[in-house]
């Protein structure tokens, strides 16, 4: 987020964190499912949530392209990075990815403590919030809203 013009500004991530070292690697592949994640250390991004929403930024913006105009399945966060091709099953794709959210978050409560976590999300304004935290998902190449993680189709009853 530009503190300036309000507009969120993508850049590369080592430029807007210079000592943040980030390292990143396939973490598993199921089926045509691809999972990466991003190792790094959350006090060497500096105080904020802010910054860390450039990460998730940085990496929406290398792949957005791709993601829309082959309509693939896409999920981000700080620390992981989900993607499909647009013909997986959604439901299989969702589940991978609500993994990952599950994971950033717990990360995350674990390094700050549950209260300073949800202060500092409070500071941090509402387009990098989801960026810091929950993340940002794409089903067939179009944004979707992050609550879709939680989405089950009902059961069927007799």
């Amino acid at each position: 987020m530009n503190p300036d013009s309000g507009s969120v500004a993508v850049a590369d991530t080592r430029a807007v964190i210079p000592r943040c070292r980030i390292s990143t690697r396939v973490y598993k592949k199921i089926g045509d499912i691809e999972v990466h994640v991003r190792h790094f250390e959350i006090g060497d991004c500096g105080p904020g949530l802010g910054k860390i929403a450039m990460i998730t930024l940085s990496d929406v913006a290398t792949r957005i392209e791709s993601v829309t105009r082959h309509r693939r399945h896409y999920y981000a966060n700080p620390a992981w990075t989900v993607i499909a091709p647009g013909t997986v099953n959604e439901l299989e794709f969702i589940k991978e990815a609500e993994r990952a959210c599950i994971h950033w978050m717990t990360r995350l409560r674990h390094t700050l403590r549950p209260g300073t976590v949800h202060r500092m999300l409070r500071a941090v304004a509402p387009d990098p919030r989801s960026c810091s935290s929950s993340g940002i998902l794409f089903i067939a190449g179009r944004e979707a809203h992050i609550k879709r993680l939680n989405w089950r189709p009902a059961k069927q009853t007799r």
